[in-house]
């Protein structure tokens, strides 16, 4: 099972390091003089073996020159703390030998030393500096004189006292210290469901697009035995089925009729048992989502964690989910006229190019028309902006109502309507202009208002630009005639 990184070496633990052997550097030469005051022998070769020795664990980091900013060089970093603790502590029992002090005050040091290993190192360095520390009890004891019977009674107590921090470090600071066994998988989740958007502009960025790219990473996050996103729906009052994992079946059903998925969507939080997870991951245009884990059976240590991942992949998802739906907005926005509801130009275009591809690999027709609303200016000016809006949306809703599905109608501006007729040649498209100019008649002429239209067919080789220009002259000669009519122009020869 993979684990996770240390955390980065706290910058205070490093400095108080470096500080206390400063200090220790500096307070060498006046224990020295002050032993040399006061009559009291000092042994020189461990003298200048303590200031040796705490020279190198200050010069040691520029010795090997960590990288910086990566994984390794963390773990360096921790290695070279630990190496210049280890120093520090052999400096302390070199000035403990040179100048002959009582055993109480060097073995306190040491424990202050091992109890900071016990924090920014790993177990194996932790032992090692624990025996380390141990060693060098033993051996200042042995060098202040005990003997015998109370040699042995400190070692005793010094390796116990020493065995009992480990004991209290590793139950409170190890705890926190221990690898979190979900958060790699949660960064390769958080990978994918960033990498949607990047490869297709067409089709991403959608919820469900989030939630199938996601599902098949939930079981690596938190074990189990089948996955499900459901989506409440806020018309039917039921839950159906978005995605599921291993396969999208009937088999996933009955995770939906559990009461602790409504609950978590009430809610808001994640709710979690011995058997099952109920996430909510956010929202799509039909209702709110919500994930249900049934868990599989793992290992306990690992399963206190299981809360943190659960929280983890709602996170995940509900930022995810939130961004394609901000995301959806905004296009569907940019491609939708605000007074009608229609497609805008923008959309028209797009359209007009996929229709012409399906044309040409399909061998069908394909015709294009511009219909117009006549005085409209003058409309406008007599009876408001208001007005023309509710004849703008009631034309809107006349050709809508009488096209079929695969037809598209756009507004490409003012009082301008598209008409995109797939399969359909010049002879069909007249006949459906004429239906919806009667129908925009009988709903404006009241008014004063009738609508002309211009109507083209693609020739199979030319652009959009050059097909809404031959339309836009459809139309023009349908006004120059006399407005409330249908021109149809298949080819420019025709003028």
């Amino acid at each position: 099972m993979r684990t996770e990184p240390p955390a980065p070496l706290p910058r205070q633990l490093r400095h108080g390091l470096v500080y206390g052997l400063l200090a220790e550097l500096l307070a060498l030469p006046l224990l020295a003089v002050g032993a040399r005051m006061t009559d009291h022998n000092v042994r020189w070769l461990p003298f200048a073996g303590a200031v040796a020795t705490t020279v190198v664990a200050l010069a040691w980091p520029r010795i090997v020159r960590p990288e910086k900013a990566t994984t390794g060089s963390e773990n360096r970093r921790r290695a070279i703390s630990v190496v210049m603790l280890g120093l520090a502590m052999s400096a302390v029992a070199l000035t403990q030998a040179a100048f002959g002090s009582e055993l109480g005050s060097f073995g306190l040091v040491i424990l202050v030393g091992i109890c900071l290993a016990s924090v920014i190192a790993d177990r194996r360095a932790q032992l090692v500096i624990a025996a380390y520390g141990f060693l060098l009890v033993v051996g200042a004891a042995w060098s202040a004189g005990y003997r015998g019977s109370h040699l042995f009674t400190q070692t005793v107590a010094y390796g116990a006292t020493i065995t009992l921090i480990i004991a209290i470090f590793d139950c409170s600071v190890g705890q926190l210290r221990r690898p979190n066994f979900h958060q790699r998988p949660l960064e390769t989740l958080n990978d994918a469901l960033d990498g949607i958007g990047h490869a297709s502009r067409s089709s991403a960025d959608t919820v469900e697009e989030v939630i199938r790219r996601g599902m098949p990473l939930v079981t690596s996050v938190l074990p189990a035995d089948r996955a499900a996103v459901f989506v409440r729906h806020e018309t039917l009052g039921r839950f159906t089925l978005l995605a599921a994992w291993p396969t999208q079946d009937t088999s996933v059903d009955e995770l939906a009729t559990l009461p602790d998925l409504a609950s978590a969507l009430h809610s808001g939080k994640v709710i979690i048992d011995n058997d099952f997870c109920f996430i909510p991951v956010g929202y799509c245009s039909d209702g709110e989502l919500g994930m249900v884990i049934e868990r599989a059976a793992w290992d306990a240590a690992v399963d206190q964690r299981a809360t943190e991942a659960a929280n983890g992949l709602a996170t995940a998802f509900l930022r995810r989910t939130s961004r394609a739906n901000f995301i959806s907005g905004l296009r569907a926005e940019s491609r939708t006229d605000t007074l009608t509801g229609l497609p805008n130009a923008r959309s028209m275009t797009e359209r007009i190019e996929i229709e012409m591809s399906r044309a040409l690999r399909t061998d069908t027709s394909l015709s294009l028309a511009i219909l117009d609303l006549d005085h409209f200016s003058q409309f406008n000016d007599e009876h408001g902006p208001v007005a023309g809006d509710n004849v703008l949306r009631s034309l809107a809703a006349c050709i809508i109502s009488n096209v079929r599905a695969q037809d598209l109608v756009a507004r490409s501006g003012g009082e301008e309507f598209c008409l995109i007729l797939p399969e359909t040649d010049i002879e069909g498209g007249h006949h459906v202009l004429e239906a919806l100019r009667h129908g925009g008649r009988n709903n404006t002429a009241n008014l004063g208002v009738t609508v002309s239209a211009g109507l083209t067919s693609w020739d199979g080789i030319e652009d959009v630009s050059s097909l809404l220009e031959r339309a836009n002259m459809a139309l023009e000669r349908a006004k120059r005639s006399g407005r409330d009519r249908v021109v149809s122009i298949e080819a420019y020869t025709e003028f």
